[in-house]
């Protein structure tokens, strides 16, 4: 076992410190089997288990621009979009959500007010984003795009996936005031969002690394005072 992953079990011992399955089970505390949900940039098939809720509820569809969401099978219809108006009927959609999505928008408030559009009058859109405050995002946006394409996977300690795309990031709507105003200009009523730092997973390359991110953890989490430069932020959003 390699130094890092003695660290990470060691200081991240259980699924408490688990980013992804605390977001997800942040969405299942929302959901009926009678929903329809809609999965905004849901690529391909996820190796994580807690992000389908295929069998969960009544319908699962999947919207992308890369058509590999096409073979997703987590998804029991998908579509390939292409910038325009999404092509689903007005209130469809009980439940949608965007995971590691809002970063790669032109235009997040085109995106925000179609999925305004196709939501139910209560329904919530739920999402997570880097934090642009954050030392990770602040190094991403001011590199250059071929270098996230070639150190995505490495950071993480994953092995390189063919299939898998690193999208240009633009970081538009990227800090808990964007997010608040363009949500309040679409019209959605409730703006709940949460600075969140886990455990420093993109560091899993380099056991240095990795501690520094264990350190900064734990200062940004024991003091509420530093939440705003936590790496990412959940959100829901009601319409």
């Amino acid at each position: 076992m390699s130094l890092t992953n003695k660290l990470k079990r060691k200081y991240y011992p259980d699924k408490s410190y688990d980013g992804t399955l605390a977001f997800y089970n942040w969405i299942g505390s929302c959901l009926s089997f009678d929903f329809k949900v809609l999965n905004v940039g849901a690529g391909t098939t996820s190796e994580r288990k807690e992000k389908s809720l295929r069998g969960k509820v009544e319908k699962v569809v999947g919207i992308d621009v890369d058509p590999e969401v096409l073979k997703n099978s987590d998804l029991d219809e998908a579509y390939i979009i292409d910038g325009k108006n999404l092509p689903f009927p007005d209130n469809y959609f009980d439940l949608a959500w965007a995971d590691y999505v809002f970063e790669h928008l032109k235009d997040p408030e085109y995106l925000l007010r179609e999925v305004f559009r196709v939501l139910r009058p209560g329904g919530s859109f739920f999402f997570r984003t880097p934090n642009m405050y954050h030392y990770v995002t602040l190094f991403s946006r001011n590199t250059p795009h071929w270098l996230h394409a070639l150190l995505a996977d490495r950071m993480r300690g994953l092995a390189a996936r063919p299939h898998k795309m690193t999208y240009p990031t633009f970081y538009r709507i990227n800090s808990l005031s964007k997010i608040k105003t363009i949500a309040h200009k679409v019209g959605f009523n409730l703006v709940e969002i949460q600075p969140v730092e886990k455990e420093p997973s993109y560091f899993m390359f380099n056991c240095l690394l990795f501690f520094f991110g264990m350190i900064y953890e734990r200062v940004v989490n024991r003091f509420e005072g530093l939440s705003g430069i936590r790496a990412n932020l959940f959100g829901r959003l009601v319409k």
